[in-house]
């Protein structure tokens, strides 16, 4: 098999795959959106790859009240989304490490992703 990157009469197709087999991931293709697909004369599987922006964590002055701390978060995420929406980064994904996070991040905005996360570090 060959792998490269699709060509542009192959995206139609690669969105219809996209929509018929991953209907809740289809919020489009951004310009940040790479497509790999292995052929072998025919186009056989397309693996569309984006950049997202992961939050690795919020470390804050430890003289912060907690006002200062809810201030800067409100602040930080509003910059992050408008940043994601400029660079066309369609998801922003954290893990939540205590109780109290998990119940605030609806409020800002988040949804639980009822799907297990893999890791590969390159």
């Amino acid at each position: 098999m060959k792998v490269r990157l699709a060509k542009s009469e192959e995206l139609q197709t690669i969105v219809d795959w996209t929509a018929q087999q991953y209907p809740e991931a289809m919020d489009g293709f951004g310009k940040n959106t790479l497509i790999p697909v292995a052929e072998n004369g025919e186009l056989r599987m397309a693996m569309p790859v984006q950049a997202v922006f992961f939050i690795w964590g919020m470390p804050a002055n430890p003289a912060n009240q907690h006002r200062d701390n809810v201030l800067a978060l409100v602040n930080l995420l509003d910059g992050v989304v408008r940043l994601a929406k400029h660079t066309e980064v369609k998801n922003i994904y954290f893990v939540a490490t205590t109780k109290e996070i998990e119940e605030q991040a609806e409020h800002f905005g988040f949804e639980k992703v009822e799907q297990t996360i893999y890791r590969r570090k390159v």
